[in-house]
């Protein structure tokens, strides 16, 4: 399901990637046979991000931003939660953080900090509406 978060403003193509062999990929970086693009051959996380790691590169530099912001993605005019979000290893555990907080500050780094003001001012207002919980 994706599930529209904020307009953007037109921050460029929405993400996509194509495989090794040339043919499209589709998803979050790309997908072959079930799996990200980027997925180690081992199938054990990221290749770029152990790559960077055993380099001693800045992940940072070196991973695509729709990879970084995982499981969010975005298009030219939206940020979403993934259609592979129950892929991400925190889905069920109930007292993780929202997906807002656990990626607040990428998407200041990412959309710069008047997004993030915007989104906070959303994220207070949905918190203000929250019903209590009967015990």
């Amino acid at each position: 399901m994706r599930t529209a978060v904020h307009d953007i403003g037109g921050r460029g193509p929405a993400p996509a990637g194509s495989a090794a062999d040339g043919s499209a990929a589709e998803g979050r970086g790309g997908s072959i046979d079930g799996g990200c693009v980027f997925l180690s051959h081992d199938r054990r996380g990221c290749a770029i991000h152990r790559a960077s790691l055993e380099n001693g590169w800045d992940f940072r530099g070196t991973k695509p931003h729709v990879c970084r912001l995982f499981p969010l993605t975005y298009t030219t005019d939206a940020i979403m939660i993934s259609d592979d979000y129950t892929d991400y290893s925190c889905a069920s555990v109930p007292d993780a953080p929202t997906l807002y907080r656990g990626a607040r500050d990428l998407l200041g780094e990412i959309f710069g900090a008047e997004l993030v003001a915007k989104l906070d001012a959303l994220e207070a207002q949905t918190l203000a509406r929250r019903l209590p919980v009967a015990r």
